[in-house]
């Protein structure tokens, strides 16, 4: 039976997959580096943004942003590609990848954070190097660096961790922890309960409608985001754009409109950020004040 896998036009991704029979696929740096090449020049072409990666011996990890939808056509294209050139290069007959690729969708924000440095550990994990910034086949080199020589959207990481420092200390507190997956029957999730329920609206939504019509039908509730906002300053008697306040009634406020944009709409931590009253926040700090007031 063929996986489910979960993605749709922009969506963030963790896709892998291994060598079959746990052949060891890059076993040199020319195979690790036609791999990346075949990634670097076909992203493009498919509409796809490489967040993060990590060759390893027998397997790769990849975060992306499947902007187009093609994820299911860039990856079998890379892997194709690379099949067709290692068999050359090692020689053999066969299949090079054990089995189609395994895809994981993201949700963004802090789910996202983690997965990126999930990826990046990979190499400490199985304890090829001590660092993580020791490894040279992965894409930690490319963020925060002066290199020009990169496949991945560096400013958008750059953007979510802040700094280097930032990003080695998500690290090193994660090195230990492993991915909470969540399996259904649409696919692998990796996010909380309240994003599960709007994937498995818009799964059932893109099996019936298309893509096209899904897309609008997200577009529209993103337009009534102004209406909730109108709503709830009325409710409140408020402006959200003087809800700027340090004391506990302004604190209150804040955390209720957070959760009403969190539910009501399809909107991120990272476009909540950019709302007035959350901008001096961090996404981290926004995912703790919904998860707070969820448990009351």
């Amino acid at each position: 039976m063929r996986r489910s896998r979960l993605s749709f036009p922009n969506s963030y991704n963790h896709v892998m997959n291994k060598g079959l029979k746990g052949e060891i696929i890059f076993q040199n740096s020319d195979l690790k580096k036609k791999f990346l090449e075949l990634i670097n020049k076909n992203k493009n072409r498919y509409g796809i943004k490489v967040i993060a990666y990590c060759i390893m011996q027998n397997h790769f990890h990849l975060i992306v942003k499947n902007e187009k939808g093609n994820l299911s056509e860039f990856m079998k294209k890379i892997e194709g590609d690379f099949g067709l050139y290692y068999r050359k290069y090692i020689g053999g007959k066969g299949y090079v990848f054990i089995t189609r690729f395994k895809s994981t969708l993201i949700q963004e924000d802090v789910y996202l954070k983690t997965a990126i440095v999930y990826v990046l550990l990979n190499p400490v994990r199985a304890e090829y190097t001590k660092y993580i910034d020791e490894y040279p086949w992965s894409s930690y080199n490319e963020y925060f660096s002066n290199s020009n020589e990169r496949i991945t959207d560096n400013n958008f990481v750059e953007s979510i961790f802040g700094n280097i420092s930032q990003l080695n200390k998500y690290a090193d507190n994660f090195q230990n922890t492993k991915l909470q997956i969540k399996h259904t029957k649409f696919g692998d999730i990796l996010s909380e309960e309240q994003y599960i329920k709007i994937t498995e609206d818009l799964s059932n939504r893109r099996k019936y409608c298309g893509t096209s019509t899904l897309r609008r039908l997200k577009d529209k509730k993103k337009e009534n985001v102004g209406k909730i906002i109108r709503k709830f300053e009325r409710e409140y008697h408020i402006s959200i754009k003087n809800l700027t306040g340090k004391d506990d009634k302004s604190r209150e406020i804040r955390a209720n409109l957070l959760c009403v944009l969190r539910e009501q709409t399809f909107l991120t931590y990272l476009e909540i950020q950019r709302i007035k009253p959350f901008k001096k926040l961090k996404i981290s700090s926004l995912a703790n004040i919904y998860a707070r007031l969820k448990v009351r």
